[in-house]
This record gives C-alpha cells, structure tokens and sequence, in this order.
C-alpha cells in the first residue's frame, strides 16, 4: 500500500489504486486533530471495503468509527509542544508484531522499504 498523504484527488486516486493491488488493510494515523481530508480518505477506504486500523490520541476519535481496531495513545502535554513518543513507539511496535506474524517475508518487505528510502533519499539515516 502506498503512502496516502494527501486528501485530494491524487490521494483519493492512490487510494483507488492501491485497492486493485490486493492490499486488505489501511493503517491511519490521526495525531492530533485530524484534517478533514484524512477524514475523507477514511470515508473512501470504507466505501473500499479496506480494513482500517488507527492510531490516534483520543478516544473516541474522529472517524474511528470506520476503524477496526483504533489504539488511542495518549500524548504527552508536559512540553510547549505535544509529545509523540507514545504514537511512535506504539506505531513501532505494531510495525515489528506485523513483520513477525509475516515471518521471513514480512521482514523482507521492511528490508526492501529501507533500501528503497535509502535510494530515493527520504530517510535521515
């Protein structure tokens, strides 16, 4: 499934698209506040028949009704601006329990998704 960053219509296409590669889940991550186009795509992904798990820092949540399941994970307030530790631990660790589950090839696919951020440049490290 491709990165779905955007609620336009080139979203909404990617999104359409992505259906017709056989995928059978969408992973949103609603932090905090989320926009109404991430709303939108979530409409989208219904109407799709995708299966929607969320992450999210309320409960309930803004579009988490479409969601099966929705982890609420609480930032943190104590700074200027919100923490998202706990998002991205938990999004970590989800990550981590799906490529287990997958074994051997679920690793394989996180190992390609590296080398290929690596490639194009979009990862820090």
């Amino acid at each position: 499934m491709p990165l779905i960053d955007g609620g336009d219509s080139i979203g909404a296409n990617r999104l359409a698209s992505a259906v017709h590669a056989s995928p059978f889940a969408l992973l949103s991550v609603n932090l905090p506040r989320p926009a109404k186009e991430t709303l939108t795509m979530l409409e989208l992904a219904s109407d799709l028949d995708l299966r929607i798990g969320m992450i999210t820092d309320l409960s309930p949540a803004p579009g988490d009704s479409r969601a099966d399941p929705a982890f609420a994970t609480l930032l943190g307030s104590g700074l200027v601006f919100d923490s998202h530790a706990a998002p991205t631990v938990f999004a970590s660790i989800l990550v981590d329990a799906i490529s287990d589950v997958k074994g051997p090839a679920g690793q394989g696919q996180l190992e390609v998704l590296e080398e290929l951020a690596g490639r194009r440049g979009t990862s820090v490290y």
